[in-house]
């Protein structure tokens, strides 16, 4: 084994590669950009949230992790949102569900693995 291979194994957090983050910063700019112009057809917008998803997770390095994050927030982030909504807080144009479009769950879970790594990126 090369000494770089065997360090990069017991290394407690090597960070993300590069190329790695770079295609998350890429896909996500991307989803922004979809949000932006497809709102006004959720249908569309969902499967375009998923698919830009999916590859979030195949290109992490930790998939397993990524994944229980990526459905932890899922369910956390729109939540919260509706609690909010109910209480007057704010409020969605086309709402589908309890106040909440329904792609909004996409877009929180995929920007949420985004600002994990951006802090393995950037911070560690």
């Amino acid at each position: 084994m090369k000494l770089l291979d065997r360090i990069k194994e017991i290394a407690p957090n090597p960070g993300l590669q590069k190329t790695t983050f770079l295609y998350t910063c890429i896909i996500e700019c991307l989803g922004i950009g979809a949000i932006s112009l497809l709102w006004r057809n959720p249908l569309l917008l969902t499967l375009v949230l998923i698919i830009a998803s999916a590859f979030i997770i195949l290109i992490g390095k930790d998939r397993k992790k990524d994944t229980y994050l990526y459905i932890a927030i899922f369910f956390i982030g729109p939540l919260f949102e509706a609690i909010a909504i109910f209480f007057g807080v704010w409020e969605y144009s086309l709402p589908n569900i309890v106040g909440i479009p329904i792609w909004l769950p996409f877009a929180w879970a995929s920007f949420g693995v985004f600002i994990k790594r951006i802090d393995l990126e950037i911070v560690v």
